[in-house]
């Protein structure tokens, strides 16, 4: 499976529901229409999160949509 590239600035940040925990960022993918979640300072994405996404809105839904489900 061939390498997916993110470019190295967001398009969008979503501030974490948890005090203290990192905000996060939706990135686009080089030469894809397609973007992924990250942290906004590093860190391992949830299983959850961890796929590729059509559009900003959809990764906010997602992002949305996780941080409720963990409360």
């Amino acid at each position: 499976m061939a390498e997916v590239k993110s470019q190295a600035k967001s398009v969008q940040s979503v501030p974490s529901t948890k005090e203290n925990g990192a905000d996060f960022v939706i990135l686009p993918i080089d030469g894809s229409p397609l973007f992924r979640i990250g942290f906004e300072k590093g860190g391992v994405v949830p299983k959850e999160l961890n796929s590729l996404y059509t559009s900003k809105h959809v990764a906010t839904k997602a992002i949305e949509a996780y941080q409720a489900k963990r409360g």
